[in-house]
């Protein structure tokens, strides 16, 4: 399911408190509030909401007849209300044993969230302005 979030500058973490709002399209179990405090004033004012939006794809599960469990998060920048995948993204794929009968929703949220942060916390550290790159153009 898409959710599309604007997250407020007002949050605890003296980061995310310098950083500016930001639009998210969020696919995924994951809430804003558990990564938000990655945002830096730099990719805010970089990548305003008025134009751009943070794409977020996520998604963890066990494998089928297995105690291993997955986790996914493709984040990047996209053109506001675009409806794009981004060409320039920032992935990060996990992996860890469950132990059987111990995987329910918060289990897998948790870890989810975990992905999420790790590819967020990867798109902050490059510079801005080679976060995005246009489909159209070459690599």
């Amino acid at each position: 399911m898409k959710t599309i979030v604007a997250a407020l500058a007002f949050a605890v973490s003296a980061n995310f408190a310098h950083a500016g709002p930001f639009l998210v399209a969020n696919y995924g179990n994951t809430y804003v509030k558990d990564w938000q405090d990655l945002v830096t004033r730099d990719f805010t004012a970089r990548f305003t909401p008025d134009t751009w939006q943070i794409f977020v794809y996520s998604d963890a599960e066990v494998l089928p007849r297995s105690t291993q469990a997955v986790c996914k998060a493709i984040v990047g920048v996209v053109p506001k209300d675009s409806h794009q995948f981004p060409a320039r993204q920032f992935v990060t794929t996990r992996t860890a044993t469950v132990k059987p009968g111990k995987w329910n929703d918060d289990v897998a949220l948790d870890f989810e969230t975990e992905c999420v942060r790790s590819a967020i916390d990867n798109m902050m550290i490059v510079q801005p302005a080679k976060v995005y790159r246009p489909h159209d153009q070459q690599r």
